[in-house]
């Protein structure tokens, strides 16, 4: 028999060494593990046992809990005392439930037990093509690197505000950067919703902390001839998928995964059906869409180079140097190598954020941006777009110069 199971009353009150007969307080009370002797001191003074156990009359029914809920194992007189007054509070607030106190439930409620159990269902994720590689990757590090050390032994229900709190300082403390600490920090508040709504072991979520200062990063766009100057200066086996991405706005991972059989040069356009998330071809957009984008009169000529008589679904662009399609990574390091940016302009800022740029300054609507860009929510795309302070520049200068150039007009005119 469970020794956290219930106990009836009428079982009870044919026990002559029954610890319950003469009423038992609802608020409940310590008792000896050997001899059943109430209990006031670290040590029985009866039988000097150091176990024991709590009893509480709750609901017209007796329960009696053997094992401190944190970690499972026996109670002594301290870890009694604390685990008496949780229990006595949650029965002031309306919220204890005896059967959540048993050893299973206990056992069950381990923050490693649901922490695995989440990122199983995460994986479970990925695999049905929901979740990124990259994803998957970051919840497991940020587990091993920072949730379970801080988290091994506690029961999910015990992780409140407070809890948060301590949780955060550590956090605040490490040297990371202010984008990853919150980003530890939002993760982990998606593992708490999850307890909520998926495993239903909480009933309420507590409080996320912030974690001030400014992590904004300044994006640096560049014009069509800045463009052109840092093509310039990499090597023939590079500078043509460099290029593509800027005519086009492609992600690394969708350039890498763009095939021969997704370009019509007859209708001159391309279809981006799948991309790569790290090493990984997913056969699914960022944004879920499988939808043609038209092609500018040079993307078109570096499709048709790079075609040539192949057909079908092999990569549109190939490494010389490997025979083989490439792989985001490899971009990556060559735009570090050749770009001569100095970290400056990053890969995405000269190709997919300065596209919307130069569209958006070209004429075309927020609605046509968002379509080239294939968003699906316009503040994405308002993202994206980062107005040129030079041709700002040009905007500033002209204050009050028109209108002073048609007053000297309508004067010439008068003459």
């Amino acid at each position: 028999m469970d020794r956290l199971a219930l106990t009836s009353a009428a079982n009870i009150s044919h026990n002559p060494r029954n610890p319950f007969v003469g009423g038992l307080s609802m608020a409940g009370h310590i008792r000896c593990a050997k001899c059943e002797g109430r209990r006031t001191t670290s040590v029985c003074p009866h039988c000097g046992e150091y176990k024991c156990y709590i009893s509480v009359y709750f609901n017209k029914r007796h329960w009696r809990f053997w094992k401190y809920k944190p970690d499972g194992r026996p109670l002594d007189f301290d870890r009694a005392e604390r685990q008496l007054n949780v229990i006595r509070t949650q029965i002031d607030e309306g919220t204890f439930a005896p059967s959540g106190w048993k050893e299973g439930k206990i056992a069950e409620r381990q923050f490693s037990v649901q922490i695995d159990a989440w990122l199983r269902q995460r994986e479970a994720d990925y695999a049905a093509d929901e979740l990124a590689a990259g994803t998957i990757r970051l919840y497991k590090s940020y587990n091993n690197n920072h949730f379970y050390p801080f988290f091994k032994g506690t029961d999910v229900q015990e992780i409140d505000d407070k809890k948060l709190r301590d949780f955060k300082d550590v956090i605040r403390e490490k040297n990371l950067s202010l984008k990853t600490k919150r980003n530890i920090l939002a993760i982990f508040h998606i593992f708490l919703v999850w307890l909520k709504n998926n495993a239903k072991i909480i009933k309420e979520i507590p409080i996320i902390p912030e974690i001030d200062g400014d992590d904004t990063v300044v994006v640096k766009v560049t014009e069509y001839e800045d463009q052109q100057t840092i093509l310039s200066r990499f090597p023939e086996e590079f500078a043509d998928s460099i290029e593509f991405m800027m005519e086009t706005g492609l992600r690394p991972g969708e350039l890498c995964a763009l095939w021969i059989s997704d370009i019509s040069l007859s209708r001159h356009e391309a279809t981006i059906q799948r991309t790569y998330s790290g090493h990984v071809l997913k056969f699914s957009t960022k944004g879920k869409n499988k939808k043609p984008i038209p092609l500018s009169d040079r993307a078109l000529d570096i499709a048709r180079k790079h075609i040539g008589s192949r057909a079908g679904n092999l990569p549109l662009f190939v490494n010389p140097r490997t025979g083989r399609g490439y792989r985001p990574r490899t971009l990556q390091v060559a735009w570090n190598e050749h770009s001569g940016c100095k970290g400056e302009i990053h890969l995405k800022d000269a190709t997919r954020h300065s596209f919307c740029t130069q569209i958006v300054e070209s004429g075309a609507t927020q609605l046509e941006a968002m379509a080239l860009m294939r968003h699906s929510d316009i503040r994405s795309t308002l993202k994206y777009f980062h107005a040129n302070t030079k041709k700002l520049r040009h905007i500033v200068n002209r204050r009050g110069k028109v209108k002073d150039i048609l007053n000297r007009t309508g004067t010439e005119r008068g003459k």
